[in-house]
């Protein structure tokens, strides 16, 4: 019986010795591109796409695959969903299916040895933001809608579910979770939510509890801090929304379970944790707790400059700052943390300078960083041949 519960000791030893090598290994550096609308050049030749991208060393692309109201169509094409308010680019029992071109995408990502993650909507889907399916947010002196479709309503969780796993069934390589899984700070003033809190915690879910509430000097009422409860209160949506994270990736494991999972992440959520909890309902350290393969850093330059008003010089501490806190969040591998840069600027449309781009490339790869993509990219041209592209 020694003998015999020794081997076992041994092989389990060496099994999960293999499997921390499997782990260390399944998490590659990340040069990618974000797909915001595919060019119509690649309307009929999607492996034309993907051998450009090869050769500008591109290894993982993140495509749009789903449909609100005013988004353009991918290649240009036409849009059968518009009724409907906006679809998916999947076949879907869910949704309307504005083509089913992922599982085409898939396919030639494969076969050109590119990755292929689909980047995914939540709460902003325009076809679950119906009035009796959207949150609330508290006001100073009421209630007014929220940012988006409910979580705790269950029909909207059990849609979010149901279309990661018809995502999963296309053999992607992984999901990018949208910006719009998150809870704003006022968030959370519906009965769903509100009965939840208070179930979960006895704190009574009302804005004088939540919010130290000030007074203008007209009389009109405006939201202070939060209180103590409301602190209570920001921690306890994070957590709801890394359960839901949880119930996704473990809805798609059987029908895809090498599927990797990333969520994008504000900039402030890294550098400023208290604000990232409170103004999006994001937290590290949580976040890597719930599954998270990758998240990816909106280190959108624009964004970043405008609402820090920063110069060049400020501009590019701000980015070591946020790159150690981002990198340092990640106890496994710094790979696991992409930061996502512009290549066009959003506001004109024109590519962004090569040359600032490259100071803030090589400001990122000096504290450690080893994945960037490049967005809003539209066709291979678009890619600016720094940041390990070419």
């Amino acid at each position: 019986m020694r003998l015999i519960a020794a081997v076992v000791l041994i092989l389990t030893v060496c099994f999960q010795a293999q499997a921390l090598q499997v782990i260390e290994k399944d998490y590659p550096p990340v040069n990618g591109v974000q797909i915001f609308v595919l060019s119509q050049e690649y309307a009929r030749d999607y492996d034309k796409f993907f051998r450009e991208l090869k050769a500008k060393n591109v290894d993982t692309v993140f495509f749009r695959v789903f449909h609100n109201s005013s988004d353009r169509v991918h290649t240009f094409a036409d849009n059968p969903c518009t009724p409907m308010g906006g679809g998916v680019y999947f076949n879907s029992k869910v949704a309307c299916t504005v083509s089913n071109m992922l599982p085409e995408i898939v396919e030639a990502g494969k076969r050109n040895g590119v990755l292929v993650y689909a980047w995914m909507a939540t709460r902003s889907l325009s076809f679950l933001k119906t009035q009796d399916k959207m949150s609330l947010s508290f006001t100073p002196n009421g209630y007014t809608s929220g940012y988006g479709a409910n979580i705790f309503n269950r029909d909207v969780r059990d849609a979010i579910k149901r279309l990661m796993m018809e995502i999963a069934d296309t053999g992607v390589d992984g999901i990018l979770i949208q910006d719009d899984f998150i809870m704003k700070f006022s968030e959370g003033a519906d009965l769903l939510s509100c009965g939840r809190f208070t179930a979960d915690t006895g704190i009574a879910c009302t804005a004088e509890n939540l919010f130290d509430i000030r007074y203008n000097d007209d009389g009109s009422r405006r939201f202070g801090n939060a209180t103590a409860n409301g602190e209570r209160w920001y921690q306890w949506k994070a957590e709801q929304l890394q359960d839901l994270f949880k119930e996704m990736k473990d809805a798609t494991r059987i029908i895809n379970p090498n599927m990797k999972w990333a969520l994008n992440i504000y900039y402030e959520t890294p550098v400023y944790p208290h604000q990232g909890l409170a103004w999006y309902a994001q937290d590290m350290k949580g976040i890597w707790e719930a599954g998270a393969d990758y998240v990816a850093v909106m280190t959108y330059q624009d964004q970043i400059m405008r609402e820090k008003q920063l110069d060049r010089s400020g501009f590019l501490q701000f980015i070591s700052d946020l790159s150690r806190a981002s990198l340092r969040s990640s106890l496994v591998d710094k790979s696991r943390v992409i930061f996502k840069v512009q290549a066009t600027e959003f506001g004109s449309g024109n590519p962004v300078q090569t040359e600032s781009l490259e100071l803030l490339c090589n400001r990122l790869r000096r504290e450690g960083s080893q994945s960037i993509v490049q967005l809003p990219i539209y066709s291979a041209g678009d890619i600016i041949p720094v940041c390990g592209f070419q």
